[in-house]
């Protein structure tokens, strides 16, 4: 079955002065702040009052764009540029193309002498199309940064396609993530069940100076498979870890928040929790942290909400049932967010900071050997896109279709045969200007869909 990891690698980042990192320094030890000492600046959005137009204007009729060939047998992972201009599709054996999406015309060609990072939130044994890598744009769109099984991040030119850094690690990178500003990129260690780490072994966050290649810090902490979060005040960063075993729910979760210093970087506030985090969203407007922890081994789980700048609790929230996954799912551009409950079969909206519940409807399960956990609601914050898989008795092939919902009533639009929703970790699906959709399907072929509000 999947064990997914969301949450969204969300970026914001570094405003001390670029000279404090242009040379090299010793790795600095991370020590905690003794109190705040700046807030990230808030990103203006808008209210989080839902204001839907009426149903009857909503129509999801998926069309498709374009079919990029890729061989069945292929790992691949996906990205679209912050601008929505680029689309990078990687073969994660061979090499990646870029795309311009006005035509779908392809303007770079890179090959690899060395394999990207390859893992699953599987089984053992998945077929390669259950199979991604970590690839990110900068927010600038210049760079195109991929995650390599030689322990190497690599940052390519997106105009020139030439290798711009290799920089060295200490470990196989599972998340990247760029500061807004693109001056600092971060990349976070993989842990992955296929992998020697093994449970409880020390795991690093490293960042580097896009500018100079050069490391500027690392903090070393439990093993870390989730994306990572800048803040858009540049320095703020939020690292979630968990230590995962052949039993991930036995083992503690930790969700850490540093700041860039002239020093290096020292840790503001930090929760614990004895079991693991399963997922975490930030606020669009950077005020505050929501995450859904743990509470017991036979699978109940309560959301809790913090103060961004100083760790205090906001709120928390707990469903009427006592036990099954509980899913976060942020909203683009609004200050809402949605949790599907698996147990009570319902999605509840949710005001960030608050917890102040705007409405709630309901969203079944997949009955079966399936799963449905990758879900993403596209740029317009309408529609939720929810992948469906299924494995009849584990045997032969997988297949998936993607089903869209309402975000007003959550009622069934349509359904989109063949249509695996499975982007890069940390990636979203979606083309965040045009809406446009990508999907694999079980040929191997990537298609761009449009027709979705």
């Amino acid at each position: 079955m999947k064990q997914f990891n969301p949450l969204v690698v969300i970026v914001l980042a570094l405003v001390t002065a670029c000279n404090a990192f242009s040379t090299p320094t010793p790795v600095p030890t991370v020590t905690p702040l003794p109190s705040p000492t700046t807030k990230p600046s808030p990103v203006p959005s808008p209210s989080p009052t839902l204001q839907p137009s009426p149903t009857a204007s909503l129509a999801v009729n998926p069309t498709l764009v374009t079919q990029l060939a890729v061989p069945s047998i292929e790992a691949v992972a996906t990205a679209w540029s912050f601008d929505g201009s680029l689309f990078a599709l990687a073969r994660l054996q061979r090499g990646l193309t870029i795309y311009q999406t006005q035509d779908f015309k392809p303007v770079q060609s890179i090959t690899f002498d060395k394999p990207m990072v390859s893992f699953s939130d599987y089984t053992a044994g998945d077929p390669p199309n259950n199979r991604h890598g970590v690839l990110a744009f900068s927010p600038d769109g210049q760079w195109l940064a991929t995650a390599h099984a030689d322990n190497t991040v690599r940052l390519w030119n997106t105009t020139t396609a030439n290798l711009q850094l290799k920089l060295s690690t200490e470990f196989q990178p599972g998340s990247i993530a760029f500061t807004p500003n693109t001056n600092f990129v971060a990349a976070g260690e993989l842990n992955d069940k296929s992998t020697e780490s093994g449970p409880g072994r020390p795991a690093l966050t490293e960042l580097w100076s896009v500018k100079t290649g050069k490391l500027v810090t690392k903090v070393v902490g439990r093993a870390n498979s989730a994306p990572l979060v800048f803040f858009s005040d540049n320095k703020t960063l939020v690292i979630r870890e968990q230590i995962a075993d052949s039993d991930s729910r036995g083992h503690p979760g930790a969700l850490r928040v540093m700041q860039l210093t002239d020093a290096g970087i020292a840790l503001l506030w930090e929760k614990k929790n004895r079991l693991p985090i399963s997922s975490v969203q930030i606020s669009p407007d950077g005020s505050s942290i929501t995450a859904v922890w743990v509470d017991d081994v036979m699978g109940a789980q309560h959301l809790s909400a913090w103060d961004a700048q100083t760790g205090n609790e906001l709120f928390t929230w707990k469903p009427a049932s006592t036990s099954g996954a509980i899913y976060l799912y942020p909203i683009p551009n609004r200050n809402i967010f949605a949790a599907w409950v698996t147990r009570e079969k319902m999605v509840h909206l949710f005001e960030t900071g608050t917890g102040r519940e705007i409405k709630n409807w309901p969203l079944p399960t997949v009955e079966g050997d399936s799963d449905a956990r990758f879900a993403y609601f596209s740029p317009s914050g309408r529609i939720l896109a929810r992948e469906v898989w299924t494995w009849p008795q584990r045997k032969g092939a997988q297949s998936a279709q993607a089903e869209f919902f309402t975000d007003e009533t959550g009622g069934l639009m349509k359904t989109l045969g063949d249509a695996w929703l499975f982007p890069s970790l940390g990636n979203s699906p979606f083309n965040p200007k045009t809406g446009w959709l990508a999907t694999r399907s079980n040929d191997g072929s990537i298609k761009i869909w449009s027709g979705i509000p």
